[in-house]
């Protein structure tokens, strides 16, 4: 594949491993409900730090990306402020800043932007994940070469096109410019074919209130008649209780012989009525159709019915620039079929993905998460003022259709800023102090590449044990209390050394300890107790090997 290249690529290829780790910092008074990083997330700052600090959590566990950057129109007037090393490549943004239709280099410089975030975008990404960017024109034939090269091609999808516009502008010179798209990309396309229930697909039949259920475990069915489409040849069939049934003149039967008869050793036939029928589990039901690459506004609505729905929650006052409608980005998060899902959008916006997810959960019972990052002040006062609003309700809202939005969706979130970025080397001067549990997530991602799932990472014995994964033991000797961590408590001694070993049930296991120091040989801690020593703060381990 031809490489893509692009000015200021060389300085930005690998930006997105130096970017500190700032903690994320939650505010109780800004949340709704108890203030938890377990949950949905609204996280003011900079996205690009707010992804590097989601990483020790949520590397490779997002199930969907939806994002809809600055689509670079000229118009925009958006900043490029990423600390990328050079001082060519600072000097080439502040030549233009903000960053305008004049600048004509403006499409490299967005290119620069996108690149370091998609790559964390990535990390973030399951293997069963699919990201969705809605972009225009504008850069569209750049992002695809820019996602071929982080996503790779053979992971792209599809580019789904959009009539963003409903309204036809009689002032254009030329084309009526009303279509953007959604560019959709997985982490691993392969895994998405291997089974039908791993399909990208619209569901059809949401009803989880079939009248039926034999109590298997499967969940609730319904029954379909045995002819219905033009799939095979009309055929005669004997059931293994005699019973011998025929197609209707006329019709032409769903299921071959092989396929029924599948079905009647499975226990699926149902006698009951006129003529035999199958039991479809809800799972079957919601199979759904596949996706067109066409979006049809019937279903995903139009930029008019976003700039509307906000008005519905804030009032005539209420109007942010071009806000996506909630009907597009759940149907995008609706395609994985995944009541469990996290859905993580990094360019948040007004907030739409956030009711996107709550909507979702309110009409089918789901449990979704949502994450959202907003740099500008607006992050509290309309994206997560918008999420406010909805869960708890608005009465004004008009419309029949809007009773649950009336109503209130219910749900909860935490509103976190980031913390100062997390420098080692400050941590035994009392500087900077981070708690525990962000430090040890922290840490364990550094060391093996994992996301931890829980946020209460806390010590669970004396010698700071917080994790076991694979073979080994992970141990953090830490307190956010500069006497405490001068004191004879944060060094490995042999002591605690030979307490780590004899904790443990299995001898052949081994442990890695991060501590502000040891008074023990490396070599003794090798040998005798399996330990690796990591100096906090000079030194990080990292090990990705297999097993820990």
């Amino acid at each position: 594949m031809p490489a893509f290249e692009f000015k200021g690529k060389s300085q930005v290829y690998a930006h997105h491993l130096t970017v500190p780790f700032r903690p994320l910092v939650p505010d109780p008074a800004k949340s709704v409900g108890d203030a938890s990083p377990d949950g949905n997330l609204v996280i003011h700052g900079d996205n690009l730090h707010a992804l590097k600090a989601l990483l020790p959590r949520y590397a490779d566990r997002v199930k969907c990306i939806y994002i809809d950057p600055p689509y670079n129109t000229g118009n925009e007037g958006w900043i490029y402020n990423d600390n990328a090393n050079g001082s060519l490549l600072q000097s080439w943004y502040r030549a233009q800043e903000p960053v305008d239709g004049d600048d004509l280099e403006r499409h490299d410089k967005w290119l620069t932007m996108m690149w370091p975030r998609l790559q964390l975008l990535k990390e973030l990404l399951a293997e069963d994940g699919v990201i969705f960017v809605s972009i225009d024109d504008n850069e569209h034939h750049h992002l695809r070469m820019l996602m071929n090269d982080i996503f790779g091609e053979r992971n792209f999808f599809v580019s789904q096109v959009r009539r963003a516009m409903h309204t036809v502008r009689n002032s254009s010179k030329d084309f009526n410019l009303d279509a953007d798209y959604v560019l959709t990309y997985a982490r691993n396309k392969e895994w998405f074919g291997k089974e039908p229930e791993r399909y990208l697909r619209v569901v059809t039949d949401k009803s989880s209130r079939y009248p039926h259920d034999d109590d298997d475990g499967r969940g609730p069915y319904k029954l379909d008649p045995l002819h219905a489409r033009n799939y095979y040849t009309p055929y005669e069939f004997t059931f293994r209780n005699g019973l011998k049934w025929k197609v209707p003149s006329g019709r032409y039967p769903v299921y071959s012989e092989s396929r029924l008869r599948q079905l009647e050793k499975e226990g699926r036939i149902e006698f009951s009525g006129k003529e035999p029928r199958v039991k479809r589990y809800l799972a079957e039901v919601q199979a759904g159709q596949p996706p067109s690459a066409v979006l049809d506004p019937s279903i995903v609505g139009f930029n008019a019915g976003g700039t509307r729905q906000l008005r519905e929650i804030f009032g005539e006052g209420g109007v942010f620039p071009q806000p996506k409608p909630v009907e597009l980005v759940k149907y995008l998060i609706g395609l994985l079929r995944d009541p469990e899902a996290i859905v993580l959008d990094s360019f948040a916006g007004s907030g739409t993905t956030g009711q996107a997810v709550l909507e979702l959960n309110a009409e089918d019972g789901g449990n979704r998460q949502f994450i959202l990052v907003e740099c500008e002040d607006y992050a509290d006062t309309v994206t997560a003022e918008r999420l406010r609003r909805v869960i708890a309700g608005v009465p004004g809202a008009p419309g029949a259709r809007n009773a649950a939005l009336r109503e209130g969706l219910g749900g909860a979130f935490t509103f976190c800023d980031l913390g100062p970025p997390l420098d080692l080397e400050k941590v035994l001067t009392g500087k900077e102090l981070p708690p525990y549990a962000s430090l040890a997530a922290w840490l364990f991602h550094t060391a093996t590449g994992i996301s931890v799932e829980s946020a209460g990472l806390e010590p669970l014995d004396d010698d700071g044990l917080f994790s076991r994964h694979g073979e080994t033991d992970y141990h953090l000797l830490y307190e956010p209390d500069l006497d405490w961590l001068r004191s004879e408590q944060a060094v490995l001694n042999e002591r605690r050394a030979r307490s780590i070993r004899d904790a443990r049930s299995d001898r052949r296991r081994n442990a890695v300890v991060f501590a502000p120091a040891k008074y023990m040989s490396e070599q003794d801690l090798t040998n005798e107790f399996r330990i690796t020593f990591c100096q906090l703060p000079y030194e990080i381990w990292r090990e990705r090997a297999s097993g820990g």
